[in-house]
């Protein structure tokens, strides 16, 4: 059963990667909109793993003990091979992509009517007939086509019997007038503004002409946009020209062309210039059995904690402090080390503890420590390779405690060169904490442990790890 650190870990994993998936449907919606938006995920999705494979297969090959030419080679043809896989997803469909589309307004076309009507001038209707022509316009074709004339009232220049108005005039005379005939015409095409694209990031576009007169507000429409310009759109199904970046797809085909040709050249394939590097990373053979080297993580979880606490004392050491051992086997008083740098007194508790979580009491008592009355330390630091759980953590960041983790603590060691601590190297050659003899292995009981050799002078003992 995984350990509490191990679920945590794992449970990190999940939610990174959740996030991750987040994060591309989030982008995929965000180019494809609603009805792209399958398409557009799957190639992200294929981009985003592609480019993991070419990082992590790059990796190993610059870290091989491969010679420069076969490095260059195989460089080239993951680089030509990632551009041309960069080129599929890259280049511009055959189709223009379709698209659905929301009416959002439509306007127009506009129109005006003209009305003729007739009317008599004076009291007689049986006198002298006359004609007028009445212009109205409209913002719609619809309207105008359904608009039906009625009778009105004119009013006419008594002198002068051509100038008529349709509104009231002093002095003018005045007859009722009957229309004849309407005719309607056209001024203008209509215009539909349509929303499209994703919800999060809509955009608009404008059409014009006598198909926008069908559209409807509110309704769904299809539309084909053009991959190249997306500026364009059409209302019918059109084939792209265009954006096909051949060039990408030059480039990719020469690198891998150059790289199958550095590879192909020279029969040497591994570096034979530094035989001791290669002989660390061959596995060891030792009556028969196959084995890899230790990793630092695993040679600290191998030493005791006495060893823990030279590998403790050799970091800080290495900061510019002056170390020294406080209490060893007998009652510390809540520090393992003390160290002293340019005038400052720093209290260090060593926690080699390979399960169990820091918790907050941890952080607490080495509070105490730093301003007890024994040590009345400036600072506090802890070394632990387990994890601090979120709430020790948080008390140590509000009371300046300083925490080596197991990452830190490996940084470290790695830095000042894993040869300056026999500890983790010799992990047998242990010292007695009591009396710093040398410890044996006493393997004839159950359970071995490490036994002082002066026994029975000396006590001292260290579990087996």
């Amino acid at each position: 059963m995984a350990s509490r650190a191990e679920r945590r870990e794992i449970a990190r994993f999940e939610a990174g990667a959740k996030l991750a998936v987040f994060a591309v449907a989030a982008v995929a919606l965000a180019i494809g909109g609603v009805t792209g938006f399958a398409q557009t995920f799957a190639a992200l999705a294929i981009l985003a793993v592609g480019a993991l494979a070419v990082a992590g297969i790059g990796y190993l090959i610059l870290n091989s003990k491969l010679v420069a030419r076969k490095k260059t080679g195989l460089m080239l043809i993951l680089i030509g091979s990632a551009m041309a896989l960069f080129w599929s997803l890259a280049k511009a469909p055959k189709q223009w992509r379709e698209e659905r589309a929301v009416v959002t307004s439509v306007k127009g076309p506009t129109a005006v009517t003209e009305t003729t009507y007739v009317f008599h001038p004076g009291k007689s209707k049986s006198g002298q007939t006359l004609a007028v022509t009445q212009t109205k316009e409209w913002p719609k074709l619809a309207d105008a086509q359904k608009f039906k004339p009625a009778p009105i009232t004119v009013y006419y220049n008594r002198s002068n019997f051509s100038e008529v108005r349709f509104e009231a005039t002093s002095g003018w005379g005045r007859a009722a007038a009957t229309p004849t005939s309407v005719q309607v015409r056209k001024t203008g095409e209509a215009t539909a503004i349509l929303r499209l694209g994703s919800p999060l990031f809509p955009k608009t576009a404008s059409t014009t002409g006598s198909h926008a007169e069908e559209f409807v507000h509110g309704a769904s429409v299809s539309v084909w946009i053009n991959p190249v310009a997306r500026d364009q759109l059409s209302f019918q199904p059109r084939a792209t020209e265009g954006g096909q970046k051949y060039w990408i797809l030059a480039i990719g085909v020469a690198a891998v062309l150059c790289g199958t040709a550095a590879v192909a050249v020279g029969k040497q394939w591994m570096d034979t210039s530094d035989t001791s590097a290669i002989a660390d990373r061959l596995p060891s053979v030792d009556a028969g059995v196959f084995y890899k080297p230790k990793t630092v993580a695993e040679m600290l979880r191998g030493i005791d904690w006495f060893q823990f606490e030279a590998v403790a004392a050799r970091i800080l050491e290495s900061e510019g402090w002056s170390v020294k051992k406080n209490g060893g086997a007998k009652a510390d008083g809540g520090a393992d080390l003390i160290a002293t740098r340019n005038g400052r007194k720093a209290v260090v508790q060593c926690k080699h503890w390979k399960r169990i979580e820091v918790q907050p009491n941890i952080v607490r008592q080495l509070i105490g420590t730093k301003f007890g009355a024994q040590f009345k330390a400036d600072e506090a630091m802890l070394f632990s390779l387990s994890e601090c759980t979120v709430a020790a953590r948080a008390e140590a960041k509000q009371n300046d405690i300083t925490i080596y983790n197991a990452g830190m603590i490996e940084k470290a060691i790695q830095g000042i060169g894993l040869d300056k601590f026999p500890e983790l190297t010799n992990p047998d050659d242990k010292s007695c904490p009591k009396c710093g003899a040398r410890m044996v292995l006493r393997d004839k009981v159950v359970p071995p442990f490490w036994g002082c050799s002066t026994f029975p002078r000396c006590r001292g003992v260290i579990e087996r790890a």
